[in-house]
């Protein structure tokens, strides 16, 4: 038995297959199970169950190959004749089937074998051999079928080297579809790909077929005491359940020892069931190591926190960063190790000496140069395309070093140029190979035992420590063979977990390991549908460029979980939420309160009442990409209200998915009465109001502070922009913008702008965008008036919740920080047009315009017909709210609480204005607003 059955612990069984030929050069299989028959140009035209019901119904493919060139093209061809074959085929579950069906593509030679089994209601098939296919020549083999119904067939790989892209809390395929990305590999270090397709029936009948897949097919199960048989595994599923129910993390960064279980009382709070942490806080230089400037007692310290975090009733989830290998790990890469992933092995073809940097190498029979970028002369048979990792990393001997590049020259020979001398002499002949890295991880070569070792050691530190989740960070490094890769450490790691988990990755969808997430009982458990992918909640302290925030963008973020059924309620993130953050944010409270009774609600719900609050306030919006929310559900005791905001001429309603749901606010001057423009839904009425705003600086024109970012840009005297949109559709394309450089500039203080502009009312927005790395603000000015104008624009905030731009790119991003003291470039152009407009407008100067601090003294606030007077001061960047029961309260800008009053009855009649004044009267303050009102309540099932 190979290597590779015996790490799956799978036990071969002897299966019989009917196989006949069918007329006129077709073949079909008769299973205990599903038969299928294929006809003389090997499409599938029948398949049926033990009853003989059939099931396909019209334009099924079978099997056929996918190529994908370099230069992005790609073409489908299928394999079109099927002839029986008397070859032994050996596969996991059956290793002695007495026939296999032979496809083959009869123009260009491609051929596969395949065995079929089958049993109760499920069909196997098991890829025998494979020619004509090599590493790098783009082909990939699938499988497809369309049944006569949807859901009347399904698929399910059955080891590694099969895909169907589905997994995880996925809605299952409708059709069968799999994908087997590696043809070419016939090595030993992997078994066969294998796969199934099954009648689903039911749900019950449909877990039934996959408990029997799971026990008697071989596919990847989780360490357990005896015998993985049906018992063993229902029993699994159900701790499984049971320790997915409520997955909560509550993120946490200690800086030290002492802080580790002063995070207990506030995970508490919000019912938090999981504590979440970066491995960058405990981990050694080992996969399985612990950081003793952390827990000066290494591994046990970092055990004993995790068994008092288990009497707390909390348990332990880490970020990991896959199976990655440090440079300083002592057992795999100290020294040079030829079960490190690599490009590919060559020899010195001429002596090197200690300091020479230039190498002559001589490449191994096979070896191809690596590549990051693919040029249109570049051939397959010269180079190979390194997409995920990075280059650079070479051993010459037992010697470490790093290369600049590396370039054929004459005589079949190469020239490796290194960074520097490897300090020693190195005589002809002496082994070179260049490596393989995810970023600064060396990874394990997966045709090599090192692949096993490493994935086992990484489950059985989870298993010591307790670990929630399967963590796969970096995920795409391990895919240098193909998504397959990946594919396999996961079901590693997974087969040798003793514990239940769930699984986060970096993109790649598990599959078939962590089987558990396909069953219906599960579904059934969770209240439908669900999903194990956070719905994480921020937990940050306000900085310049993004205030701190509200409860409304905290509930936005919790609203996406509800809306997927996520069993992990997440707040904070594993990389800024320090002690101190916790401890600094005024609003802490509230926000994990929130959270917990979000969470209660959503785990309560029904799936009708769920689809009614997703389907009432949400959209995808087909030309930017991205999901919008029109309305916000707050949970209030025993309801959820949903609360719809008003905007203006020039600002929208909406969240957007875009920039992490940042909520919809408009920006006024004091003594300024402001048109309101509302949505359908709040102008047919709302039953309450509120209001929440934060003062922002005053701005002038004429400051000596102000930056003069024209000049840094040295664009001269004016600009003059244009640009067309001859679609029928509107436009957002900030490929329309144009980027200068600028010296380096702190616009810490200097958070507007100020502009003139020459408009055109075109309707069209100028956007101008700073840039801070790779990081962006966007200034958005609406072009909806002709002749010169004086703009200001008073917050970096501003260009999000503009409605004919939002967020957009670069400009989109709030979900990392921003360092305003590093603006590198300013980039303007006409960002958003409708359709079949065109727009020139002239930019004639541009202004970061110094703070000025203000107060504002014992506002006065008019919404609509009502106008209610406060006491109160505010300070520049303090936060204010006006509640729905006259409650009109001051905060910090960290939502720390100042004072509050009470303003008497707050029942605006209408929502057609809103204005806001104080002392002192002139000159006028920027303020950013958001007023709305409540439309409508549903139950909140979580509410005992």
């Amino acid at each position: 038995m190979s290597l590779i059955l015996l790490l799956l612990g799978v036990v071969p069984t002897v299966l019989s297959v009917k196989t006949h030929a069918r007329a006129p050069g077709g073949a079909s299989v008769t299973t205990a199970g599903l038969s299928i028959a294929f006809n003389g140009s090997a499409v599938p035209v029948s398949v049926t169950n033990a009853s003989g019901q059939e099931l396909l119904g019209q334009g099924s493919s079978g099997f056929y190959i996918q190529q994908h060139w370099h230069n992005g093209s790609s073409a489908t061809f299928r394999f079109d004749t099927v002839t029986p074959t008397s070859t032994t085929i050996s596969s996991l579950a059956s290793p002695a089937s007495p026939t296999t069906l032979r496809f083959e593509v009869s123009t260009t030679g491609e051929a596969i074998e395949v065995g079929f089994n089958g049993s109760n209601h499920y069909l196997t098939a098991t890829i025998t051999a494979a020619s004509g296919f090599t590493r790098g020549d783009g082909k990939t083999v699938l499988f497809s079928l369309i049944g006569n119904a949807s859901n009347v067939l399904r698929g399910l790989p059955l080891n590694f080297m099969v895909n169907d892209d589905n997994g995880e809390g996925h809605a299952p395929r409708t059709n069968p579809w799999l994908l087997y990305e590696a043809p070419w590999d016939n090595s030993t270090w992997n078994p066969p790909a294998r796969f199934a397709v099954y009648q689903p029936l039911d749900g019950a009948t449909e877990d039934e077929t996959l408990f029997d897949l799971w026990v008697d097919e071989g596919i990847a199960h989780p360490r357990v005491d005896g015998e993985w048989d049906r018992t063993a595994a229902k029993a699994w599923l159900q701790r499984w359940i049971n320790a997915t129910y409520d997955m909560s993390n509550f993120a946490m960064v200690p800086r030290n020892l002492s802080e580790w279980r002063e995070f207990f009382p506030y995970a508490k709070m919000m019912d938090a069931k999981v504590l979440w942490f970066n491995f960058r806080v405990w981990d050694s230089v080992s996969i399985d190591d612990v950081s003793t400037k952390m827990f000066p007692t290494g591994v046990k310290g970092f055990k004993d926190f995790s068994n008092d975090a288990l009497a707390q009733g909390f348990t332990l989830s880490t970020h990991r960063m896959s199976g990655g290998l440090t440079p300083q790990d002592p057992d795999y890469c100290v020294k040079p190790n030829p079960k490190l992933m690599g490009w590919g092995d060559m020899t010195l073809a001429v002596a090197a000496g200690p300091n020479d940097t230039a190498l002559t190498v001589r490449p191994l029979p096979g070896v191809k140069l690596p590549t990051k970028t693919w040029g249109p002369n570049m051939s397959t048979d010269e180079y190979q395309l390194i997409s995920e990792c990075s280059l650079g990393s070479v051993s010459i001997g037992e010697v470490w070093g790093s290369y600049s590049s590396v370039v054929s020259i004459a005589g079949g020979l190469w020239r490796l140029t290194l960074t520097k001398g490897t300090g020693i002499s190195q005589p002809v002949g002496t082994p070179v190979r260049g490596y393989l890295k995810g970023n600064e991880y060396y990874i394990p070569e997966l045709h090599s035992d090192l692949y096993a070792t490493v994935a086992e050691r990484y489950a059985n530190f989870s298993n010591l420590i307790g670990f929630e989740d399967g963590s796969f960070d970096g995920a795409a490094w391990f895919s240098n063979y193909g998504g397959w890769g990946f594919q396999k450490f996961a079901s590693l790691v997974y087969q040798n977990l003793d514990h239940p988990t769930s699984v986060h990755t970096s993109g790649i969808i598990v599959s078939p390991a962590w089987l558990e997430y396909r069953f219906n009982a599960v579904q059934q458990a969770f209240g439908g549908m669900f999903t194990t992918q956070p719905a994480d909640c921020p937990m940050l302290k306000g900085y310049v460029g993004r205030s701190q925030p509200a409860l409304d963008e905290v509930a936005a973020k919790l609203f996406t979980g509800l809306a997927a059924n996520t069993r992990d309620f997440t707040i904070g993130t594993d990389m800024t939420s320090t002690l101190d953050v916790y401890r600094g944010i005024g609003n802490v409270e509230a926000i994990l309160t929130m959270v917990r009774d979000y969470k209660a609600g959503s785990f309560s719900m029904g799936p009708e009442q769920r689809q009614h609050m997703v389907e009432t306030v949400s959209w995808k919006d087909k030309i930017r990409g991205c999901t919008i929310t029109n309305a916000s559900w707050m949970v209030e005791g025993p309801v959820f209200r949903k609360w719809v905001a008003a905007g203006t001429a020039h600002y929208g309603t909406e969240y957007f998915s875009t920039n992490s749901g940042v909520p919809p606010r408009f920006y006024t001057q004091t003594n300024t009465a402001t048109p309101l423009v509302l949505p359908d839904e709040l102008a047919q009425g709302f039953d309450r109001v509120k209001v929440i705003g934060r003062l922002l600086p005053r701005y002038n024109v004429s400051s000596p502070q102000n930056i003069d970012l024209w000049g840094k840009m040295k664009l001269g005297v004016a600009l003059n922009l244009s640009a067309s949109n001859p679609a029928t559709t509107e436009s957002w394309d900030d490929s329309r913008l144009t980027t200068y450089p600028v010296p380096t500039l702190d616009l810490s203080h200097h958070q507007g702008i100020g502009l003139t502009v020459d408009g055109d009312g075109s309707n069209g927005t100028l956007v101008v965008r700073v840039i801070c790395g790779h990081i962006a603000r966007d200034f958005a000015v609406p072009l909806d008036f002709v002749g010169r104008r004086w703009i200001e624009v008073p917050s970096t905030e501003q260009g999000w919740r503009v409605k004919s731009w939002g967020p957009i790119g670069m400009g989109g991003v709030a979900w990392v920080a921003i360092n305003y003291s590093e603006v590198t470039a300013i980039a303007v152009g006409i960002g958003y047009l409708p359709a079949h407009r065109m727009s020139k407008v002239t930019v004639s100067s541009l202004q970061a315009l110094a703070e000025i601090e203000e107060v504002l003294v014992d506002p006065t606030i008019t919404v609509g017909d009502k106008t209610v007077k406060a006491s109160g001061t505010l300070n520049t960047y303090d936060f204010f709210t006006l509640d729905h029961d006259g409650t009109f309260s001051t905060y910090d800008q960290s939502w720390g609480f100042r004072s509050n009053c009470s303003v008497g009855a707050f029942h605006p009649s209408n929502l057609e204005s809103f204005e806001i004044s104080g002392t002192p009267s002139t000159p006028p303050l920027w303020v950013e607003v958001g007023v709305s009102g409540s439309t409508e309540t549903v139950p909140n099932p979580g509410q005992e």
